[in-house]
Parts: C-alpha cells; structure tokens; sequence
C-alpha cells in the first residue's frame, strides 16, 4: 500500500482555528415550561422564552468540565462551569436589563 502523503504533499494547517466562547445565550429557567430529554438529549422545549445574548471578548472567557466516575456505584458525574466577563456594565444597561425586564 502506498503512502499517499509521499505523493501529494501537504499544505499548513489553517492557524486561524482558534476555539473559544464567542457569545453566550441566557434563558429563564423558569420558563422554560416541560422540558423533552431523549438518550440525554434535549429533544423539545414546553414554551417559546426570550433568549438574550452577551458577546463576549476573546480570552476572557472559558468552560471546564470535570468528570467524576465512581466503579463501586457504576455512575458518571459531568460538573461543568463557565466563567465570563461582561464588559462595561454601565447605569443604562442595569436600568434597561435590570432582573425585573422582560421583553415586550
């Protein structure tokens, strides 16, 4: 079997692809309505609610996931936290999406 790489060559990978958190989506969790899981998936949301969300810069943000397996009860913990930075909050922003706002 050849080696197809001796044969065509290779560029340089794209150093543009950088991962990050872009944006982040926040619903009210309460109302949300039924919620539909299938094989651990969410399949169906009850209601329509107002999603809001927040861009965020690149580097200030990020998610860990930290696992826990135990073998004596056959059972997976996933614990997942994100950190982000909102950037200038000022007196406007608080008025205007204060914890009282709902959208219209």
């Amino acid at each position: 079997m050849a080696c197809n790489i001796l044969q065509i060559g290779r560029d340089l990978p794209c150093l543009k692809g950088v991962g990050g958190i872009k944006s982040i989506l926040l619903v009210d969790y309460g109302l949300l309505g039924a919620l539909s899981v299938t094989g651990a998936e969410l399949t169906a949301i009850g209601s329509t609610p107002a999603a809001y969300q927040f861009l965020v810069k690149a580097g200030s943000s990020g998610m860990e996931q930290t696992i826990t397996a135990s073998a004596e009860n056959g059972t997976v913990y996933y614990d997942q936290n994100v950190t982000i930075q909102l950037q200038k909050l000022d007196k406007l922003t608080q008025v205007l999406h204060g914890p009282n706002y709902r959208p219209v």
